[in-house]
């Protein structure tokens, strides 16, 4: 079920395991960089989003990765579609 799985998971042309690390690291400063530029805290955003301040932390930290569900929250307060994202962190 896509709303239950890792968003990486969507992409598998990059699960092998010399990209995903680093696409993942990537991934997780752009969400802290979108929040940055916006002047928002953690706590801002947890309340735009619904999601918890620790996970948005964790997110931002690349302690986990985002559900498709997450990212896609995440992606409507940053006014993004998930394939902008996308490819905002490839290009890095």
């Amino acid at each position: 079920m896509v709303a239950t799985s890792h968003f990486w998971d969507i992409f598998s042309h990059m699960r092998d395991s010399e990209t995903v690390a680093p696409l993942e690291a990537r991934l997780a400063t752009r969400l802290g960089d979108l929040r940055l530029e916006r002047g928002w805290s953690l706590d801002e955003l947890a309340r735009r989003t619904g999601i918890s301040r620790s996970t948005l932390s964790r997110l931002e930290r690349g302690e986990i990765s985002p559900t498709a569900t997450l990212l896609n929250t995440l992606c409507a307060a940053y006014e993004r579609t998930m394939s902008r994202l996308l490819a905002e962190v490839e290009a890095e």
